[in-house]
């Protein structure tokens, strides 16, 4: 649900008016592709030597998750979320 957020000193009306006009201008976020904008656009390899290769499509990972796996001895290949299920087999993960 889009919406809007003003804050008023005590004492102070807000302009009611002016808000449901501005309201209408707020851009809708889910017309836009967000996994895309904060996804990685290429490939990242993070081989630690492990015995295991683990593919993550990035859809906003956070870097904690990623490095909590490399903790785990897994080599990581961290992916764009546009990446096919076909180029991610080819990269023979872990099943």
């Amino acid at each position: 649900m889009l919406g809007i957020l003003q804050v008023c000193e005590m004492g102070d009306e807000p302009d009611l008016i002016k808000l449901r006009e501005e309201v209408k201008h707020i851009p809708d976020p889910n017309r836009r592709n967000l996994a895309n904008e904060v996804a990685t656009n290429r490939m990242k390899r993070f081989d630690v030597g492990g015995k295991s290769d683990i593919v993550l499509i990035d859809c906003g990972v956070k870097r904690s998750i990623v490095k909590n796996l490399i903790d785990r001895n897994l080599n990581v290949i961290v992916v764009p979320p546009k990446t096919t299920a076909k180029e991610i087999l080819d990269m023979n993960p872990v099943a």
